[in-house]
């Protein structure tokens, strides 16, 4: 699994929907690549997804990367119509 650090909770990129990282902490393992979007970024060592990976702006997948974050109502309105209630429920979401 790849490193990131943060380096911005609201890109102005997206209007503050993305999550900003560098995706080269760790010497050249991490980053963003061609085929992973969609893909989570996870809180800590946990299962909690806090974005799911949309782009980076990098050479040789190191570089700065921007996730989606998924504490915005309008992304949680997106996944609970795209999901359906009964999944929806199952869903606990917390903030950053």
């Amino acid at each position: 699994m790849a490193s990131e650090q943060l380096i911005n909770l609201g890109s102005h990129l997206t209007d503050g929907f993305n999550i900003q990282t560098t995706a080269n902490p760790g010497n050249g393992k991490g980053g963003t690549c061609g085929g992973d979007s969609g893909g989570p970024l996870l809180y800590d060592s946990t299962n909690t997804i806090v974005a799911v990976n949309s782009f980076g702006l990098n050479q040789w997948c190191r570089g700065t990367d921007f996730m989606y974050r998924v504490d915005q109502a309008e992304v949680q309105a997106w996944i609970r119509a795209t999901v359906g209630e009964a999944q929806w429920s199952l869903i606990h979401v917390v903030n950053l």
